[in-house]
Formats: structure tokens, C-alpha cells, sequence
């Protein structure tokens, strides 16, 4: 049995001179009971590229058959429901804690557990606390490990709403505040996960996707000099995002503010929601393919530089220890389907805004030639893009991060078509949905990381394997295939990866 602690505010409503602010500390209110049925999701949206990708990536990779389309094939308006969801809401910073009761009910006794808390994925345009289900990983928490864990979700904000971002846009408002969200909701949970029988000292904050890369930038955050409020990670598939150039993110800003037929922040504090939703919905619905419009951004002061540097040079907390996740086609559904030599060459110049024409020259000649003759491990256009993003948005975070700290721990999922996330199914699987699965690689990837919340290393009965190493210099991960469970090289670990390294963001 597991207690539901649901939609309980942690941030006061971030309306009207809260808007594009900081989070704030609610107002007490002990004068009526909260009874947690008015569930709330922060505005969405969805690129409308997302749509055309999810027709031809899956396909690509059983077949290899190229897709017929290019990156101007995206529906105009792919993300402007005619119906919004009704939990939709700005004042939407709430958070859920499933307690297991055994837990609550004997507060008394002092014996707290461990604490999860999960940072949800979805591009920071999409996605909500309510996409976590924890019943699988609850139920094997309780009847493979005799032990119980607490875990948290939480809301951010998202699209404009949390990562507007730009010269213009600084001079008054908060560049990251979808991560600042993020960074109280951890402080709620130092403050009162007692209350539910949490012990504070032993957080693990997990996430896939955005989830993932929030929690890369939560370590690395203002250059390292602060410590995060957790003490373990899992990061899955993090997708730390290239920061558009000011130019970018200024034109982000006007096309936001004229979407929403205003001419300032101000006057878009003072607009309805409906205005601000509407708006936000419309310029993510029509972002150039393997765009979000919106993200986190280099603000100088919680992101001071690409995060890749920042691991390199030690500027990360290192008392925390990380169990890394990515799959192999990780960037296959956030690449363009490009055709051509000169394709790639736009693709690149558009997705690196802030390199210039050498460093440009040299991705596309140099890191990603166009040899296709199986020396390279792409074999056409489509999947030299694919890879190029693959590397450049996540597995190159993945390893920077695995290199830089000294107890890390990773797997690389490989059952295909081992699109972005593909794990997570696994992982987060329900038994009660009644799919069928792999129930092995289930087994596997819950106990991996329920031992590594409960003991700081991921190990399972049912992997096969004697024990599992940590990265190390040897670059060792799990390597998750359809048909056995290894030990094998990071992939990752390679040249282009370490050229990755250097600051072309800043």
C-alpha cells in the first residue's frame, strides 16, 4: 500500500510580477485542507517536426529504408490543440509524494528512507509530474529488496514560460527559471520530506530526457560553486541542448512577444494566460525541425558555460555519485532527414550558432566526413546527421559526465530501434499495464537502480554479469542487447567526444 500525497504547492503562483521570475516561497495557509484532486500540469506544447519524425525514425532503422521527406515537411501548426488538456494551468508549481505506508504510519519509530525525486523529460515545452508511474519500481522496491523508497514528482515551467532567454529578455526577467523551479522543489524536499518519512541525507533526483540534462546543469550550476540539494543522480538520455547565440534568443523573445500581440515583458506580465498559452503553443508548434524554441540557456550565472566544459574542468559538485543511461539512436528522431552534402552543412550551421566558418568546416570534413563505406558508423546522409546529433546532444554528455566523476556508473541500451528513452519503458515499467516486455531487461534496470539508491551501486541477480564496474579510465558500461547482457568499451569514448569537450558556447 502506497500513500499519494497529491499536488502539493511548493512555489507561490507564478502569475502577474511573478511571471518569468524566480520561484517564490508560498504564503502558509493553515486555514483550509488541500485534498489534492485539482491536479495541474504547466502549459504544453509540441513541435509539430516531433510528428514527422515519429513517422520515418522507427521505420529508417528496421528497414533503412530512407525517408522520402525532408526537413521542410512538418505540419505548420502541430503543436495548437483545439482543445487545451484542463489540468493546463500557469500556477501550476505543484508536486506529488508517494509515501508507502508502512513508511508513513510509523513516523514514530524515526527510521526514515531513501528519497527519489524525478525531474520529468519532454524538450522543457512538455511533460508533467503525472507522467511518473513508480508502481513497478515500488512494488519490486518492497518484494525483490525488503526495502522501501519515497519518491517525488515534480512540476516545472515550460516553453517561454520557464526558459525564455537573451540580452532584451535579462534586463528584466530570469533567464532558467524552469530550472530555478526545479531547484526550490529540491529545497522543499530537504525541508519537509521528513514529514513523510524521508531522510534528506540520502536523495537521488533522477530524470530522463530534459529530465536528465536538469540534472547536469543542477551539478555544474554557477560554475560548481553550489552544492546541489541531492547526493546520487540517474541521468537518462540527457539532453543537454546547444544555447542559441544572443541574436537567436533575442528573436526568440520578439517572435514570442509579437505571437502574443505585446510589445514588452511587461505587458505580457499583465496579459491573460489564455494569450500567453496560445502564443507559447504556436511558436514551439512551428520551430524548425529538432527545435524546441526554448531551453536552458548560458545566463552567466546559473549556466556559466556549456556543460560538457564544465565537467572537464572540475567545475561540477563531486561528492555526488551518477548512474548514466543512453541508447544507441539516440539523436535519430531529432535529426533533419538531410540528403545531401550541403544539407548537412546547413544543418550544422543552424544547430551551432555560436562556431564560426572553421570550426564549422571541420565537423563537417574532419568529425562527420561523408565516407560511406563502413569505416564510419553511419552509411548515408540521414544517418551521418542522426549521428552527428546523437554525439553532440547526448552521448558526448554522457560521457563527459561519466569521465569527470570519480563513482559513475552506465549502461548503453541496445535492443532496437533504441530511439531516445528507450529504456524508460523498461525501467519504469507497470505490471499492471499488462504489456508484454522483456521481463529480464526489466528486472535488470529496476534492480539497477534500486541498488543504486539503496547501496550506490547498480547490481542485479538477473544481469548475468559477477559484478558491475564502475566507468573508470577503462570507459566500462553495461551494455543492454536484445539477447545477452556484456560489459563493453563506452562507445562514446572517442576523440570526437573529447573535442566536444571545448567551450564553442560560451
Amino acid at each position: 500500500k502506497v500513500y499519494n500525497f497529491s499536488n502539493i504547492r511548493y512555489a507561490a503562483p507564478p502569475l502577474a510580477k511573478l511571471r518569468f521570475s524566480p520561484p517564490q516561497t508560498p504564503t502558509s495557509n493553515y486555514s483550509s485542507v488541500n485534498d489534492g484532486l485539482d491536479s495541474r500540469i504547466c502549459p504544453q506544447a509540441t513541435a509539430g517536426w516531433l510528428f514527422t519524425s515519429a513517422q520515418w525514425a522507427p521505420a529508417y532503422i528496421a528497414s533503412g529504408v530512407l525517408p522520402n521527406i525532408t526537413d521542410s515537411a512538418v505540419p505548420a501548426s502541430g503543436s495548437t490543440p483545439t482543445v487545451r488538456d484542463p489540468r493546463e494551468n500557469e500556477d501550476c508549481l505543484f508536486l506529488d509524494v508517494f509515501a508507502p505506508a508502512r513508511v508513513f504510519d510509523n513516523l514514530h519509530n524515526n527510521q526514515s528512507v531513501p528519497v527519489v525525486v524525478y525531474l520529468h523529460g519532454g524538450g522543457f515545452t512538455s511533460g508533467s509530474k503525472d507522467d511518473a508511474v513508480f508502481n513497478g519500481l515500488i512494488q519490486r522496491t518492497q518484494t525483490e529488496h525488503q526495502r522501501d523508497i519515497i519518491f517525488v514528482a515534480i512540476n516545472y515551467r515550460l516553453g517561454a514560460f520557464g526558459f525564455l532567454s537573451g540580452l532584451e529578455f535579462s534586463k528584466s526577467g530570469t533567464p532558467n527559471a524552469g530550472l530555478w523551479d526545479q531547484r526550490l522543489a529540491l529545497q522543499w524536499v530537504q525541508d519537509k520530506i521528513h514529514l513523510f518519512g524521508g531522510d534528506q541525507t540520502q536523495v537521488t533526483v533522477a530524470g530522463n530526457s530534459a529530465g536528465g540534462g536538469s540534472i547536469v546543469q543542477h551539478m555544474t550550476a554557477f560554475g560548481g560553486t553550489s552544492k546541489p540539494a541531492f547526493q546520487k543522480a540517474f541521468v537518462g538520455s540527457a539532453a543537454v541542448l546547444m544555447s542559441g547565440s544572443p541574436t537567436q534568443e533575442d528573436r526568440s523573445f520578439l517572435e514570442y512577444l509579437q505571437t502574443a500581440n505585446v510589445s514588452s515583458l511587461d505587458e505580457a506580465r499583465a496579459a491573460s494566460s489564455d494569450t500567453l498559452i496560445q502564443a507559447n503553443a504556436a511558436q514551439i508548434g512551428g520551430a524548425g525541425y529538432g527545435s524546441f524554441s526554448f531551453g536552458p540557456s548560458i545566463d552567466g550565472s546559473f549556466i556559466t558555460e556549456d556543460s560538457k566544459a564544465l565537467l572537464k574542468d572540475g567545475k561540477f559538485d563531486k561528492s555526488i555519485s551518477v548512474l548514466v543511461a543512453h541508447n544507441t539512436n539516440e539523436g535519430l528522431g531529432f535529426a533533419p532527414p538531410v540528403h545531401d552534402d550541403a544539407g548537412f552543412r546547413s544543418l550544422e550551421v543552424r544547430t551551432f550558432p555560436n562556431a564560426n566558418a572553421s570550426v564549422i568546416d571541420y565537423i563537417v570534413n574532419d568529425l562527420y566526413p561523408p565516407i560511406f563505406n563502413g569505416t564510419l558508423p553511419y552509411h548515408e546522409q540521414v544517418g551521418r546527421s542522426a549521428f552527428v546529433t546523437t554525439e553532440s546532444y547526448f552521448t558526448c554528455t554522457s560521457y563527459a559526465l561519466q569521465s569527470a566523476v570519480k563513482k559513475s556508473y552506465g549502461y548503453l541500451f541496445n535492443i532496437l530501434p533504441a530511439l531516445h528513452v528507450a529504456d524508460s519503458g523498461y525501467m519504469f515499467y507497470d505490471p499492471s499495464s499488462n504489456k508484454t516486455i522483456n521481463a529480464t531487461v526489466v528486472h535488470v534496470l529496476q534492480d539497477y537502480l534500486i541498488n543504486f539508491i539503496l547501496h550506490g551501486a547498480p547490481e542485479s541477480r538477473f544481469d548475468g554479469l559477477t559484478s558491475v564496474p564502475k566507468y573508470g579510465e577503462g570507459a566500462n558500461l553495461v551494455q543492454i542487447n536484445a539477447n545477452n547482457i556484456t560489459i563493453a568499451k563506452d562507445p562514446a569514448a572517442n576523440p570526437r567526444c573529447k573535442w566536444w569537450e571545448q567551450v564553442l558556447y560560451n
